[in-house]
């Protein structure tokens, strides 16, 4: 306890109960919450961090330019392959074949097309 002057001089000294230099408000808990709510998005921020690397390092994220460029590849070749199915199918007339024949084809020459671009 510290002895400290009272300000009326009515009394010689007021005991009071000494607690350390002044803070300021943001630093408290009762203060405008500036501090704690910074404090906890920077822990936040932290744990999403730290959650990441774990997963970079576990192998289960992937590299998103990677992906994109796999799937532009994929979706090209796909493409090229589909619009080069008019080329390889026979005209009805041209060759005395029957349209059912030439749709089956075409389906035919669809589906390996997928197929040898899916995999």
């Amino acid at each position: 306890m510290v002895t400290v002057a009272c300000p009326f001089h009515i009394c010689a000294a007021v005991p009071t109960a000494y607690s350390g230099p002044p803070r300021p408000k943001s630093h408290t808990q009762d203060g405008d919450g500036d501090y704690w709510a910074h404090r906890s998005r920077r822990e936040k921020i932290e744990a999403d961090r730290a959650a990441l690397a774990l997963a970079k390092d576990r192998g289960e994220l992937i590299n998103k330019e990677g992906a994109l460029r796999s799937f532009e590849t994929a979706t090209r070749l796909l493409r090229d392959a589909v619009l080069g199915v008019p080329d390889r199918l026979p005209f009805p007339r041209e060759q005395q074949i029957q349209v059912r024949d030439a749709l089956a084809a075409a389906l035919t020459d669809v589906a390996k097309a997928l197929t040898d671009v899916g995999g």
